[in-house]
């Protein structure tokens, strides 16, 4: 044996010597690892484990038991794990039943033809049972009947009416791809759960038992799921759903494709958190009347549809777009958003069970400008975006922007291309005012027309409490006043005499470019006596879009040079960016909250950082406040010995919304908001 191991010691030593140090280096260090066991790890194979048990024939043995958790039902003598590939051939009736929590990687389920123990092959349902426990597939599903013979068919889920068993599918999913009489599908009951994180596609022989539908088909995936859903309607094939969920604890996209397929939900559908529901030119409408459709937190709804259709269900149909139909409760949260991105469509309102939109947006993926055409009323809590290519038309309905002690609804930028029409129809502007019995300086952002003051602000004469309006008050003579009062409680700014004139006739027209200084006891059940009163003013007119320029007359001293401006828009806009031109680095509002008897005081913004830079009380530096809101008016003031211009354009238009007045215990910071 030594010479042996002499000869193959100096063969090794040869080799090394031929070798380069680093190669040297290399090969000891692989040799120790292999033999210290820390070797790369190898690649673990997904192993295939086949179901032998009940539903399948295994020679003349047919009693084997229906166990998932049974080892003696499985190929390998053992149970399927998380890395294993599923196959569950059936080939007779039968049914697999869980008996804990599995977790498994891939999973296959078919009811394969098989003549020849079975000369019928008929009448084979054949069942997956997860029951009261939840089964887990972190890898791909699919579900198919090969076979073509009469009442043969797979259900996977829960077969009893009670438990609150779940599948997650973790993959993607695909059903009854095989077009026989009958298909694959789920089954369920109130309390169950089928959960899709990746896509689910239902084709052509997909099925949901009628009446065993499971209780939630919840979408929780973390990125764009494909709901591709081709339902058959022969042979008495649905795929309806209980309750639709779209997000839980993730935020996915979920886009519908394949056959539209209305008429597949019998309970609600929600969307969830900041999760998206896009149903292209598909529907999800209810089977019938009833349910709810919740928009929630701020999930968006997104329709490219140009109308609704019926299939085997009788719900009532939202006209002119796919807008989920036949729910019966419509809840769409304020800060949601529902996109209209389709060619011609309509916009649905109240009439149709739609009180209010959070954030209204109307897009067109095409070339061709398309119009949105309302065909109710509606209300809408935070924005309204027109996309370039867009016509939003009014018709005869109205839109109305609501205002709260929370937010001011708005619309954005409104592009040159895009259009707004009108019939009869307006925009209702509304804007919310704290309870502050006090002076305000207003703004009427509409278009000059037929409104008045009475049937604005004065909600055409009723005093009653309602929460909207205000009393005008004012001297005889005057024509539409609520009551006589030594001095007028409305009125404006003239700046060529830098004198204010009382409004004394109230049938007269309300839109005007300055602002007007209203005295606001509170809604219009409020009198000269006793307490204020929280209220909401609200103008109905045409809205203004496009540049919007003012001019401030001459300025010859400290105390002229100045023009009251009404902030032209339906919009919080940033005085900022606005274009100046000769102007004083300042601008002046009101804060209805302080001064010496209590109704309001002026408060002076001055650029600290430049000509217009930054503005900041009284020039201090430390309050900065660069927006004026939606329905406030302001005071500008020429620069010495010219006349000065602003101008608004709508890229000064700025999201969100602050009150214009808070209360004197809040302190007094001008009309800037927390």
């Amino acid at each position: 044996m030594k010479p042996q191991k002499t000869i193959l010691k100096k063969a090794i030593i040869c080799f090394f010597k031929k070798l380069s140090f680093r190669q040297s280096a290399k090969i000891l260090t692989v040799i120790f690892l292999i033999a210290s066991g820390l070797a790369f790890a190898p690649v673990v194979a997904q192993t295939t484990i086949t179901w032998v048990g009940a539903g399948t024939y295994t020679g003349t043995n047919t009693s084997i038991g229906q166990d998932f958790d049974n080892i003696i039902n499985w190929d390998l003598k053992r149970l399927p794990t998380s890395t294993d590939s599923v196959v569950i051939p059936f080939t007779n009736p039968g049914t697999i039943n869980l008996s804990r929590n599995d977790t498994i990687g891939k999973l296959s389920v078919y009811l394969l033809h098989d003549n020849l123990h079975n000369l019928n092959n008929n009448n084979n349902p054949v069942f997956f049972n997860v029951g009261a426990y939840s089964l887990t597939v972190k890898g791909t599903t699919v579900l198919d009947v090969q076979d073509d013979q009469p009442n043969n068919s797979i259900s996977l889920g829960v077969i009893d009416a009670f438990s609150s068993g779940t599948i997650d599918f973790m993959g993607d999913v695909v059903a009854g791809s095989t077009n026989v009489k009958y298909g694959a599908g789920f089954i369920g009951n109130p309390n169950s759960t089928i959960i899709c994180r990746g896509n689910l596609t239902l084709n052509i022989r997909a099925q949901v038992a009628i009446g065993y539908e499971p209780g939630t088909l919840l979408f929780d995936g973390t990125g764009i799921q494909n709901f591709n859903f081709s339902d058959s309607i022969f042979n008495g094939h649905s795929c309806s759903f209980k309750n639709v969920v779209i997000g839980k604890n993730n935020n996915p996209t979920v886009v519908m494709a394949g056959k539209t397929s209305p008429d597949n939900i019998i309970g609600d559908l929600t969307v969830n958190g900041n999760a998206v529901l896009d149903l292209n030119i598909r529907q999800l409408n209810r089977s019938s009347n009833g349910g709810s459709l919740f928009l929630k937190n701020t999930s968006t709804l997104r329709l490219a549809g140009l109308s609704s259709a019926q299939n085997k269900g009788n719900p009532t149909l939202i006209p002119g777009s796919n807008f989920p139909s036949g729910f019966t409760n419509i809840v769409l949260d304020s800060t949601s958003t529902v996109e209209f991105y389709g060619t011609t469509q309509s916009i649905p309102g109240a009439a149709h069970l739609i009180k209010g939109y959070g954030n209204l947006t109307l897009t067109d993926t095409a070339a061709t400008n398309y119009t949105k055409t309302l065909i109710s009323s509606f209300a809408m809590y935070r924005k309204l975006s027109i996309d370039a290519k867009t016509t939003m038309a009014l018709g005869d309905f109205n839109d109305t922007l609501k205002s709260n002690s929370q937010t001011t609804a708005y619309v954005g930028a409104v592009p040159t291309t895009a259009g707004i029409t009108y019939g009869t129809g307006r925009f209702v502007v509304e804007r919310y005012l704290k309870s502050v019995k006090s002076w305000r300086l207003l703004a009427t952002p509409v278009q000059s027309d037929t409104t008045t003051i009475t049937t604005s602000w004065r909600e055409s004469g009723g005093l009653t409490t309602t929460g909207y309006g205000t009393q005008i008050t004012g001297p005889v003579p005057g024509i539409g006043m609520d009551q006589t009062t030594q001095r007028g409680s409305m009125k404006w700014y003239n700046s060529a005499t830098n004198k204010y004139v009382e409004i004394t006739n109230t049938n007269d027209p309300i839109a005007r470019s300055q602002g007007y200084y209203v005295f606001v006891r509170g809604d219009r059940a409020q009198s000269t006596s006793g307490g204020g009163s929280a209220t909401n003013l609200r103008i109905k007119g045409k809205i203004l879009r496009g540049n919007q320029t003012f001019t401030a007359p001459v300025r010859t001293s400290i105390n002229n040079g100045f023009e009251s401006v009404g902030n032209p828009y339906p919009s919080k806009i940033n005085f900022k960016t606005a274009s100046k031109t000769n102007l004083n680095p300042s601008f002046t509002v009101w804060d209805p909250t302080a001064g010496i008897y209590g109704v309001g005081r002026f408060i002076q913004y001055m650029s600290s950082t430049g000509p217009y830079g930054d503005y900041s009380y009284l020039g201090n530096g430390t309050t900065i406040l660069n927006t004026i809101e939606s329905g406030q008016a302001f005071f500008i003031q020429s620069a010495s010995n010219v006349s000065g211009t602003l101008t608004i354009q709508e890229s000064d238009k700025l999201g969100g919304s602050n009150l214009v007045s808070r209360n004197q215990s809040m302190g007094r910071v001008g009309v800037l908001m927390p």
